[in-house]
């Protein structure tokens, strides 16, 4: 029994490394909507079109998702400071001096 073009296409992607839109999405955590209006704006890996079909190659999704990293600095002592050097969160009022009667 020959496998039907289903079959023969996932097999050929499995070898290939690429994965459909709806994979990518499963994979990344998005909705099919935010990913149109992600691809739309660039901001989606790069992809191969197959005749109506988009593809993701893996090794490319890995890469993006590589770059988008985003390092975390641990939190010290001293976390109720910025980067500056100025402590967090709004000035103290200052207290004047009361008016002589």
């Amino acid at each position: 029994m020959l496998p039907s073009d289903d079959e023969a296409a996932r097999v050929v992607r499995d070898r290939l490394g690429l994965i459909t839109p709806d994979e990518l999405n499963s994979l990344i955590g998005i909705s099919a909507g935010t990913a149109k209006n992600r691809t739309g704006a660039g901001s989606m890996p790069p992809h191969y079109s197959v005749g109506n079909r988009k593809l993701y190659k893996l090794a490319d999704v890995e890469a993006w998702l590589r770059r988008r990293r985003v390092a975390v600095e641990p939190k010290g002592p001293s976390s109720n400071y910025t980067a500056t050097g100025r402590p967090r969160g709004r000035p103290p009022k200052i207290k004047t001096p009361a008016a002589a009667a």
